[in-house]
């Protein structure tokens, strides 16, 4: 299962999703893009400004737990 989620504020916002039926997490990892700023861009010179980095996911009985970065993209993919 895959999870997205945007975070269009300039605050970290921490999410909580409990899972109901028949999935059970067992595990969940996270990418995610957060250029740290609503002007920030890819030049020639400067390449990896924005880029798709590794960020912590956790499981909890059957809730899985992030936190977004301010102007974030992510993309949380859950193992049953």
């Amino acid at each position: 299962m895959f999870l997205k989620a945007v975070n269009p504020t300039s605050t970290a916002v921490e999410a909580t999703i409990r899972l109901a039926g028949d999935l059970i997490p067992k595990a969940a990892t996270m990418q995610l893009v957060a250029p740290g700023g609503d002007t920030v861009k890819n030049t020639l010179e400067q390449p990896d400004n924005i880029k798709v980095v590794s960020a912590t996911a956790t499981v909890e009985d059957r809730s899985v737990k992030f936190t977004m970065p301010p102007l974030s993209a992510s993309v949380v993919r859950v193992t049953p």
